[in-house]
């Protein structure tokens, strides 16, 4: 079967962007065990921050089971697709998530509206 489309990066500039060598770019990029940055976009309903398992009809928050991811991540790269086609994006330690879940920020299930979202990812 034939791919459906391409994805094609310049390695050069996603290293620049991200700060780190090109070697690095393609480290992480090729290595499919790799999960220590987790990708959640900024939509017009917000943003969560646990586990994706614990969102969705039927499922709960579990305190434990998102303070674990947190330990066992890098941070978030979060974007703002509403902001298409010039989509800004910002690199969180899981460290600063931890400060704003531990100053009850974060709510009691880690989700937060846009504008509280936004916010925080500005003036961190």
């Amino acid at each position: 079967m034939k791919p459906e489309g391409t994805f094609t990066w310049d390695a050069r500039e996603v290293a620049q962007a991200l700060k780190i060598t090109v070697a690095d770019v393609r480290l992480y990029f090729t290595d499919g065990r790799r999960g220590k940055w987790e990708v959640r976009s900024i939509t017009k309903d917000g943003i969560y921050f646990c586990p994706s398992y614990m969102v969705g009809s039927g499922r709960s928050f579990d305190e434990k089971g998102f303070l674990a991811k947190l330990r066992d991540i890098e941070g978030y790269i979060i974007s703002d697709v509403e902001s298409f086609p010039n989509i800004p994006f910002w690199i969180i330690p899981a460290a600063q998530v931890l400060k704003w879940w531990k100053s009850e920020i974060l709510g009691t299930t880690t989700k937060i509206s846009r504008e509280k979202a936004l916010e925080l990812v500005r003036n961190r």
